[in-house]
């Protein structure tokens, strides 16, 4: 059985990190050989969490690299797919789901997606405009990026889980290292059973 996992790093929060580095150990543990890892060569002068012309631009070239990027893959060729996503990344993973699931739906389309699942890491709120199948979540009550209860709201909406970890910031630390390790313990482990599920 052929499987891919495309990881989606955030802005700063690369795949050597530990939430998309253990995630994508995980992910081959369980089967998902090949990789490809997203990275995302800009910068901004201004804030983009604050100043929401540069976060508005940010998504649009996110979304743009993304489907730049991977449009030479056959995704047909893999019994599997698998995102693994991080905070910018889950805007640019659910978008370019959204795009495979409407171009291989399309009458003229002889073939059927193969099942994709997705894991988003501090998800956005622009990360909901997109309908996702089978995903899950994980946010911190601490996330300075996120309106909590708004992506709480809207993972409910599209039935996705979304694991919740009190006092955790938006890489899901919550600055008590035995806390941390615990929690990252609990994510991690849930991240399995959700790809054997």
């Amino acid at each position: 059985m052929s499987k891919i996992v495309v990881v989606f790093p955030g802005i700063g929060y690369t795949s050597d990190k530990p939430l998309l580095y253990y995630a994508s150990k995980i992910a081959k543990k369980c089967g998902y050989e090949e990789s490809r890892v997203l990275e995302y060569n800009f910068s901004y002068k201004s804030d983009i969490k604050t100043d929401r012309e540069t976060y508005r631009r940010a998504c649009n070239r996110v979304v743009k690299f993304t489907e730049e990027d991977l449009k030479g893959i056959d995704w047909m060729s893999y019994d599997r797919i698998l995102f693994i996503s991080k905070s910018l990344g889950t805007i640019a993973a659910a978008s370019f789901e959204y795009d495979l699931t409407r171009f291989y739906n399309k009458e003229v389309s002889p073939f059927v997606l193969p099942p994709l699942k997705q894991i988003f890491f501090t998800p956005l709120e622009e990360t909901f405009r997109y309908p996702v199948k089978d995903a899950i979540g994980f946010i911190g009550t601490n996330d300075s990026w996120s309106d909590f209860d708004k992506i709480i709201k809207f993972a409910n909406k599209q039935y996705i889980p979304i694991n919740v970890y009190e006092n955790a910031n938006h890489s899901l630390e919550t600055g008590n290292m035995k806390q941390d390790l615990e929690n990252m313990a609990d994510i991690m482990s849930l991240c399995e059973s959700f790809l054997k599920s």
